[in-house]
């Protein structure tokens, strides 16, 4: 593969953490009284979307910017679940050796449309400090094509690949033209001719 840098997605292609932030969202909502459960499947029903988009899909009922206030409000408190509940195999890195190894060949990130913390508390929890060379999310609303963007011009990667696994992660990648390397193993489809069924495939591009 002619690559000079891998841009990862977060949720169903570094991690499955539906488990984990199910069980942190229904809490939260139980104790705000939202009155509104929260399951993996709802967690599969929103993966890769913005926080305003989460909003209205999990409380399409309600004023659009309480609907927001809230996700992010659960999104800031989910990264105490993630530290305390998050295990082996919540991820599908097999192991820190493994992303070393592919840290020698590529240069590594992560762009996610996440809230604040997300990524920093999956690097955390993993032990994977020193083997992302930067990380972008969704704090500030900003897309995941410009976060994509953002990431080849700052540090002037030449071929990047994007890793995800949804049709908006590829739609993201059409926008600004770096090519996607769709995780069959992840949670969505796509139409995608090149394709991984593990992260362990990228050694040996």
């Amino acid at each position: 593969m002619d690559c000079d840098s891998l841009i990862f997605d977060m949720d169903g292609t570094l991690v499955d953490f539906a488990g984990v932030v199910a069980k942190a969202w229904d809490d939260i909502f139980r104790v705000e009284g939202w009155n509104r459960p929260f399951t993996r499947d709802d967690f599969m029903m929103i993966a890769g979307h913005t926080t305003a988009e989460i909003g209205q899909i999990v409380f399409p009922n309600i004023d659009k910017d309480e609907s927001k206030r809230r996700i992010s409000y659960a999104s800031e408190k989910e990264v105490g679940y993630i530290a305390k509940l998050a295990t082996w195999k919540d991820t599908f890195v097999p192991s820190r050796e493994f992303l070393e190894k592919l840290n020698k060949k590529y240069r590594l990130f992560v762009v996610s449309n996440c809230m604040a913390g997300y990524i920093e508390k999956f690097i955390d929890v993993y032990g994977f400090e020193g083997l992302f060379e930067d990380i972008r999310d969704n704090r500030d609303g900003v897309t995941k094509w410009d976060n994509i963007k953002y990431l080849v011009e700052k540090h002037n990667l030449k071929k990047p690949y994007y890793v995800g696994d949804t049709v908006m992660d590829q739609e993201a990648c059409k926008k600004v033209g770096v090519p996607f390397i769709f995780a069959e193993y992840g949670y969505g489809d796509t139409d995608a001719a090149d394709r991984i069924k593990s992260l362990e495939e990228l050694l040996d591009r």
